[in-house]
């Protein structure tokens, strides 16, 4: 599975593991059934604290989206048919992280048009330049 964090972001190593794997189902890259790496092992590919992949790891769970079985492993949930519900839940995340930025950019006095001008740079982008979380 291939993950790509930024310890240079605001985002937390764990959220960042989190909505990427999200998007993976979302796309269906990740499949309903199918098994994912173990938190030890992914953990060690992504060279960090295993505490990390857990906490994205049971965060998923809690959202239904991952089903851990003792002594087999971690799987995406076959009840996730509705992917409709998951990109709604992603698309709230967006905007309360939009709103939280927003607040952040006015407070250092950047002007609407720097901002409009950045999320048009950045929206153009293309290729996996535009996907790493920066």
């Amino acid at each position: 599975m291939n993950i790509l964090l930024s310890n240079n972001s605001r985002i937390p190593l764990y959220l960042q593991i989190e909505h990427q794997i999200k998007q993976k189902i979302l796309e269906g890259s990740l499949k309903p059934g199918e098994k994912l790496p173990s938190m030890r092992a992914l953990a060690n590919l992504l060279e960090i604290s295993m505490i990390t992949t857990k906490k994205a790891y049971e965060d998923l769970e809690r959202e239904g989206l991952l089903k851990t079985y003792v002594g087999k492993g971690t799987f995406v949930t076959e009840e996730v048919h509705d992917l409709s519900d998951l990109k709604q839940t992603q698309i709230e995340d967006l905007k309360t992280e939009i709103k939280r930025y927003i607040f952040e950019v006015k407070n250092l006095g950047v002007s609407k048009k720097d901002l409009i001008s950045w999320i048009e740079e950045y929206y153009d982008q293309e290729g996996s330049e535009c996907m790493r979380l920066n």
